[in-house]
């Protein structure tokens, strides 16, 4: 005779509305929210806009139409003015966010050309500049600047989402739309002024060296993906900065070799020569801005106003290589990065 062994089970008995009905799924499985905080994707429903986006930055474009993702927008963009006033005849847009200084074209004639070309249409749109340079924007708003209003860079979420319900209820843009801010505040003031080394004794930026206010609107704004616009904006300008900092040291090694004075305009090549420095230089401008390197910007804006002199700066483009060294190295930090 073999062994007989009894089990007893607990079970829960099924209702009869039960039967049939998938197993629910385990809680740790649940998929998770993935709206990102801050998005508000009935935003463009409510206001419907036409948008185009004009920045020779690619940085600021990919920043700019994150923004508008998060309220519902797929906006066009456009890299040069000329793309601009191409996009603007095919296509009647109701808001245009125009970066005023690009290579082609600066942004305040690509402005009287879209006026110009649309001048038989029955609406106008609305011209916003783009721009940290305090000079430009009184350019920009007078008669022959073409801009409705200005927008300070480095744009912020709420400044941006605060123009387009203003341009969606038809209201007066007034000038400035948001007060320009009064300098950079620090993020959290640091035991001592003397900059941080690293490992191998290399000056580093301090976090509190950096726009509070620009990283803190980056860390609060997550894409699609999950991200932070902080790790997407910073790992941008640590992958623009090699070959911009490649382009630009490949100019000044091009400029009238052996040049005894480099503050002295070139006998040759200076239209050329100054034009490229000049574009590298706001390149690295608008990326540092972007990242709230206040520093390093102000250093880009000294080398640009020489290059548009004509004289090179050999010093100034030191500085400029310097100061973004340290800022690889603090994004790096803050980042994670290796």
């Amino acid at each position: 005779r073999g062994s007989t062994f009894s089990v007893e089970l607990p079970v829960q008995v099924a209702e009869a509305h039960d039967i049939g009905r998938p197993p629910a799924a385990p809680l740790a499985d649940a998929e998770p929210d993935l709206t990102p905080p801050r998005a508000d994707r009935g935003f463009a429903e409510r206001h419907p806009l036409s948008l185009l986006v004009v920045d020779d930055s690619p940085a600021v474009l990919e920043l700019t139409t994150e923004f508008l993702k998060l309220l519902g927008y797929a906006a066009d963009t456009a890299a040069t003015a000329h793309e601009a006033v191409t996009a603007a005849a095919r296509r009647p847009y109701d808001l245009i966010l125009m970066d005023l200084h690009m290579p082609d074209l600066d942004g305040m004639t690509a402005a009287r050309l879209i006026r110009a070309q649309g001048a038989e249409r029955s609406t106008r749109p609305a011209i916003v500049a783009l721009t940290a340079d305090p000079f430009a924007r009184a350019r920009a708003l007078s008669s022959e600047g073409g801009m409705d209003a200005f927008l300070t860079k480095p744009l912020a979420f709420v400044d941006l989402k605060a123009l387009l319900t203003r341009v969606a209820q038809g209201e007066a843009l007034t000038d400035p739309l948001r007060p320009p801010r009064e300098g950079p505040r620090e993020a959290r003031p640091g035991p001592t002024t003397t900059r941080p080394r690293t490992r191998r004794g290399r000056p580093a930026l301090r976090e509190a060296e950096l726009d509070a206010r620009v990283l803190d609107d980056l860390r609060e704004t997550r894409s699609g993906d999950g991200r932070t616009l902080l790790d997407r904006m910073g790992a941008r300008v640590l992958e623009d900065g090699a070959p911009l900092l490649a382009e630009l040291e490949s100019i000044v090694a091009a400029w009238i070799p052996g040049e005894r004075n480099p503050t002295k305009p070139p006998r040759e090549g200076t239209a050329e020569a100054s034009q490229a420095l000049r574009h590298v230089a706001h390149r690295l401008k608008g990326n540092a801005l972007l990242v709230g390197a206040t520093e390093l910007a102000r250093q880009c804006q000294k080398l640009e106003d020489l290059a548009a002199t004509g004289r090179i700066g050999r010093r100034q483009v030191r500085a400029v290589v310097e100061e973004h060294r340290a800022l690889e190295r603090t994004l790096r930090r803050i980042l994670g990065a290796p």
